[in-house]
């Protein structure tokens, strides 16, 4: 080969190689951009997906109720069952107290809330409120003689026991 031709293909083995390294340059280029792309949008998935259940986690943690008694707010609970068993409980004392039954004059009503731990009302806070904000009637029967009551009683069995003794 002489030197014209050893030139030549030199020239057009360079220009090959150039065109190569510039073709991987730019496809590298262009992977690169795409990469970037999926790394962009990962990462906006991931902090979609963070925000969601750090949104989740507090939603739960302080979910709770608020508890009224006619329409008086008594405080904030975490579920409805905690003060229902508190209201049972201040019946049932009150049922124990005058030795009959007692129909308390007002309902407990929940509306959702959230609110965090230190914003919960305690049960005892709970109890105190219900016992001085309440009305209560007491099933009971009364005896009435011409039309006039001489007496009232907590049960029927009271009434045959005092007339039982009288006789």
């Amino acid at each position: 080969m002489d030197e014209n031709s050893t030139a030549f293909w030199k020239t057009i083995l360079d220009k090959i190689i150039d065109k190569i390294i510039d073709n991987n340059e730019s496809h590298t280029y262009k992977k690169n951009q795409i990469m970037k792309k999926v790394l962009a949008c990962f990462m906006i998935v991931v902090m979609i997906g963070l925000g969601y259940k750090g949104y989740s986690i507090n939603e739960v943690r302080t979910r709770a109720f608020d508890v009224y008694l006619g329409e008086d707010n008594l405080g904030a609970v975490r579920t409805e069952e905690e003060a229902l068993k508190v209201f049972n409980e201040v019946r049932n004392e009150l049922c124990e107290k005058y030795e009959v039954d007692v129909v308390l004059d007002s309902e407990l009503k929940f509306e959702p809330t959230h609110v965090k731990d230190h914003g919960i009302v305690s049960k005892d806070s709970l109890k105190e409120d219900i016992r001085s904000r309440v009305g209560f009637l007491v099933s009971a029967y009364a005896i009435n003689v011409d039309g006039q009551e001489i007496g009232v009683f907590g049960s029927e069995e009271q009434i045959n026991d005092m007339l039982d003794t009288n006789r």
